[in-house]
Protein backbone atom coordinates (compact mmCIF):
# COMPACT_ATOMS: atom_id res chain seq x y z
CA UNK A 1 0.00 0.00 0.00
CA UNK A 2 1.60 3.22 -1.22
CA UNK A 3 1.90 6.13 1.22
CA UNK A 4 -0.82 9.12 0.56
CA UNK A 5 1.11 11.98 -0.07
CA UNK A 6 0.65 15.17 2.42
CA UNK A 7 -0.88 18.61 1.63
CA UNK A 8 1.68 21.34 0.69
CA UNK A 9 0.84 23.18 3.66
CA UNK A 10 1.08 20.34 5.72
CA UNK A 11 4.50 19.45 4.64
CA UNK A 12 5.65 22.67 4.85
CA UNK A 13 4.66 22.73 8.53
CA UNK A 14 6.36 20.10 9.11
CA UNK A 15 9.65 20.82 7.51
CA UNK A 16 9.36 24.34 9.25
CA UNK A 17 9.03 22.09 12.75
CA UNK A 18 11.77 19.98 11.97
CA UNK A 19 14.12 22.85 11.05
CA UNK A 20 13.12 24.52 14.56
CA UNK A 21 13.67 21.50 16.38
CA UNK A 22 17.01 21.15 14.83
CA UNK A 23 18.18 24.75 16.14
CA UNK A 24 16.69 24.09 19.18
CA UNK A 25 19.09 21.78 19.74
CA UNK A 26 22.18 23.36 18.43
CA UNK A 27 21.00 25.94 21.03
CA UNK A 28 21.28 23.52 23.68
CA UNK A 29 24.10 22.00 22.45
CA UNK A 30 26.05 25.45 23.11
CA UNK A 31 24.21 26.91 26.00
CA UNK A 32 25.99 27.58 28.70
CA UNK A 33 24.00 26.90 31.95
CA UNK A 34 24.35 30.20 34.21
CA UNK A 35 22.23 28.04 37.15
CA UNK A 36 25.05 24.94 36.93
CA UNK A 37 27.19 25.06 40.19
CA UNK A 38 30.86 25.76 39.19
CA UNK A 39 33.38 23.49 40.59
CA UNK A 40 36.81 25.23 40.77
CA UNK A 41 40.01 22.70 39.73
CA UNK A 42 41.90 23.56 42.56
CA UNK A 43 40.66 24.14 45.94
CA UNK A 44 41.21 28.49 46.49
CA UNK A 45 42.21 28.14 49.92
CA UNK A 46 44.75 25.33 49.01
CA UNK A 47 48.70 26.46 49.85
CA UNK A 48 49.92 27.93 45.85
CA UNK A 49 53.02 25.91 46.38
CA UNK A 50 51.27 22.36 47.19
CA UNK A 51 49.45 23.57 43.64
CA UNK A 52 53.08 23.45 41.72
CA UNK A 53 53.91 20.56 39.35
CA UNK A 54 56.93 18.89 41.08
CA UNK A 55 60.33 19.70 39.86
CA UNK A 56 62.87 16.96 39.94
CA UNK A 57 66.54 17.38 40.28
CA UNK A 58 68.96 14.83 39.84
Amino acid sequence: MPKRQLPIEDELIINHLRCEAMVERQRDAFDVDDDAPHVPSTDPLSNPQSRRTPVHVS
